[in-house]
């Protein structure tokens, strides 16, 4: 799956915290790629590393920060959104657990965090998006 370039319009969800953590995001995909740029070594599992733990801290606060505000506007299907937040976060354990285990798939985690990216801004997220920015 070919990583997002650059933000577009297309990916905001009508809150400027959100859109601004979610840029965040899709910078952190656009640094996955250097996992297979390294050679197969210590400086491969190394970025790997650091990606990951980027990822699991800033994930973590984005996504309290992200069910907070749309637990405050009622968001109707905020448990099923919470629901997928925790999958991401148990995926992303598998592969922190492997990257501990020097067992790091840089193919694998790179094409995880691409497709997560496209998949739930893209679509979950922007499932929210008409509902934060009808007036209540």
């Amino acid at each position: 799956m070919q990583t997002p370039k650059a933000w577009h319009a297309n990916y905001s969800v009508g809150h400027p915290l959100l859109d601004q953590q979610h840029r965040h995001f899709l910078t952190l995909c656009e640094n996955a790629p250097a996992c297979l740029l390294a050679d197969h070594s210590q400086a491969q599992e190394d970025s790997a590393h650091v990606l990951l733990n980027e990822l699991a801290e800033y994930a973590r606060n984005h996504f309290r920060e992200e069910e907070a505000i749309l637990r405050d506007v009622g968001f109707p299907q905020l448990d099923a959104h919470v629901a997928e937040h925790n999958r991401y976060e148990e995926r992303l354990a598998d592969h922190l657990l492997a990257a501990i285990r020097g067992e790091i798939d840089p193919r694998a985690l790179c094409h995880f965090v691409t497709s997560w990216w496209v998949e739930h801004i893209t679509t979950s997220d922007a499932a929210y998006r008409d509902y934060l920015i009808q007036p209540r």
